[in-house]
Parts: C-alpha cells; structure tokens; sequence
C-alpha cells in the first residue's frame, strides 16, 4: 500500500475508515472524515490492528 491510499482498518473495538498518511514501526496513522469536513488524523498502534483492506481492490 502506498501513502494516499483509502484503506479500512478493523481493531478488536473499532472500524476506521481513512486515508494513510503515515507508517512507522510502531503504527499507522490514517485521515478521516467524518462527513463534517474536519479531516482528523488518528493513529493505530499496528500490534492492535487486526485486518487491513485496500478499497481501491474492492
């Protein structure tokens, strides 16, 4: 996966929608919108991801 990829990432309590805009060792950090136009930036340790999809392959 690339930088500006929509990705969807599910973690044992949460189901995140967003772009990827960083990689680290440690997590991922991903652009959302909640439909307000507010562009929040969370971050997701990757011990706690348990699946990631591409929605460009969907």
């Amino acid at each position: 996966m690339k930088l500006g990829t929509r990705i969807e990432v599910t973690t044992d309590n949460n189901f995140i929608e967003g772009m990827l805009i960083t990689v680290t060792s440690e997590y991922i950090g991903l652009e959302v919108n909640d439909g307000y136009g507010s562009g929040d930036v969370i971050y997701v340790r990757l011990r706690e991801i348990n699946q990631v999809w591409d929605q460009s392959f969907v």
